[in-house]
């Protein structure tokens, strides 16, 4: 089974490029509540100091992108912020949605360059979980057709959402989650046996801490 952190290390570890992160991104502002969400260069080139611009509140808002390799150090994410707000006043928007990878302790997300400049900054395990529930929503859809990848692929969302709601202290949404898990298992492993009896019995496991 997918370790529970797995999407947490793969964020952290970016190593799709940036045409991807900003996919993503864009994503995570339209499940933020960002509407006309409309790229500058979805397949890369000179974007003109915007990744994309977007609408909040009936105000013009631009997203930066940034998810580079590895976590950096703070003064290099101040610089790729600070370069990244020039677009601000460039672009005749409202504030900055700057969507990173990068793990930001609660004193630097109240740093005066933050704070005082309306960035909105998703904290990489936020993203995780936000990233997962997009997965979610997709392997729901997948599953609806039967294959057994996307009900395997599925239950392993639906297991990483139970771990983390578990840690949340949300023990009912945890419990509603590895109950489905073991429901998806079962019904694999009633066809392949050899293939699903150990994840059903991994599951079953789960369900018994909870």
């Amino acid at each position: 089974m997918q370790r529970p952190d797995e999407t947490w290390h793969r964020l952290l570890k970016w190593t799709y490029g940036q045409a991807p992160s900003e996919r993503l991104a864009a994503q995570i502002l339209l499940a933020e509540g960002y509407t006309h969400l409309d790229p500058s260069h979805p397949l890369g080139g000179k974007d003109g100091g915007k990744d994309a611009l977007c609408v909040k509140d009936g105000q013009t808002w631009l997203m930066a992108v940034y998810f580079p390799r590895e976590q950096q150090g703070f003064g290099q994410i101040q610089t790729k912020f600070t370069g990244d707000f020039a677009g601000v006043a460039k672009n005749g928007a409202a504030g900055i949605a700057f969507v990173t990878n990068q793990e930001l302790t609660l004193a630097e997300r109240l740093e005066p360059l933050f704070a005082n400049n309306a960035a909105l900054e998703v904290p990489l395990r936020q993203l995780a979980v936000q990233v997962n529930q997009l997965r979610l929503a997709f392997w729901e859809t997948e599953a609806a057709s039967g294959g057994t990848v996307a009900q395997s692929a599925l239950a392993s969302c639906l297991g990483n959402c139970s771990v983390r709601l578990a840690a949340a202290g949300q023990r009912a949404g945890a419990l509603a989650a590895i109950e489905r898990v073991v429901q998806i298992h079962d019904d694999l492993a009633r066809s392949r046996p050899a293939v699903y009896e150990p994840e059903l019995a991994g599951s079953l496991a789960s369900l018994a801490r909870l």
